[in-house]
């Protein structure tokens, strides 16, 4: 009787658990529209030790982006339905479509062999909140922090995880840590920085949003080598010395012109 007892309040913790779970997905909403778009700029960088290493072929796919747009044409929640365009400095894209479901995080469509952002969670999760709420040991909103755009403040929850790099074996290779930072407001990915970690070589892949419709992205400010007061000063004596190559060259011709 105990036994039987036990087994049904475990089948009712579980259904119970599983209806509270189903109310949370439900009372959550996607912060996106169709019509919405997003712009990211990708580099990454490496380094070894080992002068037999070469840059691995992903990573110098990555330099060569010109950037990568997110076209949202749909959202039935959980669903949002986004084209994706890859665009390479050579002029060359890749195209493609996906259907990213906010409740566990899966594609519930897209092409095979072709990359597929990812980068949409539910709008409003707060600090320990599951980015996917229908995933057991989903990662969960470290931090909420306010980051300066140009349209104003915006909070932006970030995500840090650090994990192993195993082999077939599974034997640790190295380390992994990524920081995935999400717009509070519409749940939209803005920026992704991925650190690998070995023994013998480091490398590094970094997404950030450059452009929305949405707000405005602020313009990275180029760092010039010199002051800027130093560097019009250098321009204007550049200019004077021009000026004083050409005055004598004139004068010279002038005077050859002059005599008898």
């Amino acid at each position: 009787m105990n036994k039987k007892l036990t087994t049904a309040l475990t089948l009712l913790c579980l259904l119970c658990f599983g209806m509270m779970a189903q109310a949370l997905a439900q009372t959550q909403a996607p912060g996106v529209k169709g019509g919405d778009y997003f712009v990211f700029s990708i580099n990454s960088q490496w380094s070894s030790s080992n002068s037999s290493l070469t840059v691995p072929p992903y990573l110098l796919e990555v330099n060569t982006t010109d950037y990568y747009r997110v076209m949202i044409s749909d959202v039935q929640s959980p669903n949002v339905t986004a084209t994706n365009v890859w665009h390479f400095q050579n002029g060359t894209d890749i195209n493609s479509l996906a259907i990213l479901d906010l409740n566990t995080g899966e594609l519930v469509y897209y092409i095979p062999g072709v990359p597929a952002f990812q980068g949409f969670s539910y709008a409003n999760i707060s600090v320990n909140e599951p980015l996917y709420p229908l995933i057991e040991g989903s990662p969960t909103m470290n931090q909420t922090i306010t980051r300066d755009y140009g349209s104003g403040q915006r909070e932006t929850n970030v995500i840090t995880l650090t994990y192993n790099v195993t082999d077939i074996t599974n034997s640790t290779l190295g380390t992994e840590t990524a920081s995935l930072y999400f717009d509070k407001l519409t749940g939209v990915l803005v920026e992704r920085s991925v650190y690998t970690e070995f023994p013998d070589q480091n490398g590094s892949e970094i997404w950030t949003l450059t452009e929305t419709n949405l707000w405005t992205v602020p313009i990275a400010q180029v760092e010039l080598p010199l002051p800027l007061p130093v560097i019009i000063a250098i321009v204007a004596v550049i200019v004077v010395a021009i000026v004083a190559v050409l005055f004598l060259k004139n004068r010279k011709k002038s005077k050859k012109r002059s005599k008898p």
